[in-house]
């Protein structure tokens, strides 16, 4: 009964013989015999032999070295070198191919004989842990595919299922994995929504192997849709089997769905502030139509009393006009004429009747201002961004929340005129300009509480730096102290006594300008000296 195959590779055809009948007189079956490298690795993969005895120095473009760990590794074939130079160099060369023996020539049978033992022992030795290994990964891998809660698949290139485990079954509404794999036979046309989302998915994978937490709306058995995440990878062993996809799936719909609802919460939420802002602004806006609608109202009463007189005069005229065109007027007629044009007092309301005019008219236009602030400021917008003069709109905030601060600060502005129009959500910018206008207002207020009559300066200043705008709003309130301007942005968080404020303005800032426009707001400060706050927006 023969121990086993070996393959004789030797460029000496006496010593390859000699190799042989050893061999044979061992009761090993020469599985063949080669001269060269090239030959060797064809002999090995065709005659599959248990061991092969090689000969580390071969003529040709291939030396026995490295046939000997395209064999060992290609082929997972034990190695047992033979040569008749036993130098440093060589060992070291020899060793990187990892042999499982080491004959030096000449060799008899019993060193042949043991050092093949040994080499075939050693090599079923690795052979059965590697199996054991591999036994408890693939165990491993059974209870992970059966029981995890994260849907994982396999898949053909061309989009036919392989595997599913219960997990992507119970996520796509299917009875079991078996249902699943016998119902859907196309992934692309039975189970993406987007029917280009597949093609996309499957060039992403050639392209980069891997693709990590892509999110799919999908349909399930019933017809309904959901929103998974998909993790991807693309698996090519090298056997020459044809590559397939492994996929891990995870259900997200209810995050999404939470997602959605939290961003219509935030639009309620920012369009409730505006309109509580509105709210505390009305008194004051009110204020502000009520100052030249009076004067517009006075000016107006003056030229309707002023109408009167003149009524009087031109009737007068009238019957003097009359008069003369039928002779000389009498003498009382031009007495009660002059006595009439005396009590009007033509040349008073010559010079003023223009100017009551002319103020009524800027009334008027200031109202007009006013009411065109208003609708700008407060209009709910089309919930897309729009091409926004962000000048125009400060000067229009400023208008709407004058009230805030006219009594307390002066308003400067330095507006860059080199500094384009921005794609923006118009209504939310002008809720941050808001916001931080009415609390610069609050932070002087309490700066200048203590000293009558005392006033200070909120400074918006505009510049471009390369692809950013920059609008800087100043004060010269309190400061922020150190103790709270980690928190500034923080909901619900405020400085601000009970009922002047809810802690929302600046934290609902932020997500405007960082979230909603992938900016950057940030503040300077200094106690008793005031405070700066930078919002930072791209020029796209």
């Amino acid at each position: 009964m023969s121990k086993g195959s070996v393959l004789v590779v030797e460029d000496e055809s006496l010593v390859a013989a000699y190799a042989s009948r050893c061999l044979e007189s061992l009761g090993y079956r020469v599985a063949g015999v080669a001269s060269n490298g090239a030959q060797a690795f064809s002999c090995a993969e065709e005659a599959k032999p248990d061991l092969v005895l090689m000969d580390i120095n071969l003529e040709g473009g291939m030396d026995g070295i490295e046939a000997a760990k395209k064999i060992r590794f290609g082929l997972n074939i034990p190695v047992v070198y033979v040569t008749g130079s036993a130098d440093d160099t060589t060992v070291e060369k020899a060793k990187a191919a990892e042999p499982l023996g080491y004959l030096l020539k000449p060799y008899g049978h019993r060193d042949l004989s043991s050092t093949i033992e040994t080499a075939l022992n050693q090599f079923r030795a690795l052979h059965s842990r590697t199996k054991r290994a591999a036994q408890a990964v693939e165990e491993k891998y059974k209870v992970f595919f059966e029981c995890s809660a994260i849907g994982v698949s396999q898949s053909t290139v061309s989009g036919q299922l392989l595997s599913a485990n219960p997990a992507l079954a119970r996520i796509l509404g299917y009875e079991s994995p078996e249902e699943l794999l016998a119902l859907v036979t196309d992934l692309g046309r039975q189970l993406y929504v987007d029917s280009d989302f597949r093609r996309a998915l499957m060039r992403e994978l050639d392209q980069r192997r891997l693709v990590r937490q892509v999110e799919a709306e999908v349909f399930r058995k019933d017809g309904s849709r959901i929103w998974v995440s998909l993790n991807a990878c693309r698996v090519d062993d090298g056997t020459g089997e044809e590559p397939y996809n492994l996929f891990a799936v995870e259900d997200i719909t209810e995050r999404r769905q939470a997602e959605q609802e939290r961003q219509i919460m935030e639009v309620m939420l920012r369009q409730a502030q505006k309109l509580e802002a509105v709210g505390q602004l009305a008194a004051g806006i009110a204020h502000e139509i009520n100052t030249p609608t009076q004067y517009v109202a006075d000016n107006v009463r003056f030229l309707q009393d002023g109408f009167g007189d003149l009524g009087k005069v031109l009737k007068v005229y009238e019957k003097t006009l009359a008069a003369c065109s039928m002779g000389e007027p009498t003498h009382e007629l031009l007495q009660e004429l002059q006595d009439v044009v005396k009590a009007a007092d033509l040349e008073y309301l010559e010079e003023e009747i223009p100017k009551a005019i002319e103020q009524t008219l800027e009334g008027v236009g200031r109202v007009s201002t006013i009411v065109r602030a208003m609708k700008e400021f407060s209009h709910p917008g089309t919930g897309e961004k729009t091409i926004t003069d962000i000048h125009k709109a400060i000067e229009s905030t400023l208008i709407v929340c004058r009230n805030e601060y006219k009594y307390v600060a002066d308003v400067v502005t330095d507006f860059d005129p080199a500094l384009p129009s921005l794609r923006l959500l118009a209504g939310d910018f002008n809720q941050v300009i808001l916001n931080l206008v009415v609390n610069a207002a609050h932070a002087i207020v309490d700066a200048v509480k203590e000293t009558p009559d005392a006033r200070g300066t909120i400074s918006i200043s505009t510049r471009r730096d390369g692809n950013t705008a920059e609008i800087r709003v100043s004060d010269t309130g309190t400061g922020i102290p150190e103790a709270v301007r980690s928190r500034i942005f923080d909901p619900f968080f405020t400085t601000k006594e009970v009922g002047k404020g809810t802690g929302q303005g600046l934290a609902l800032a932020r997500a405007v300008i960082v979230g909603k426009h992938q900016g950057e707001i940030t503040f300077e400060t200094e106690a008793g000296k005031g405070t700066t706050f930078v919002v930072r927006l791209p020029i796209e």
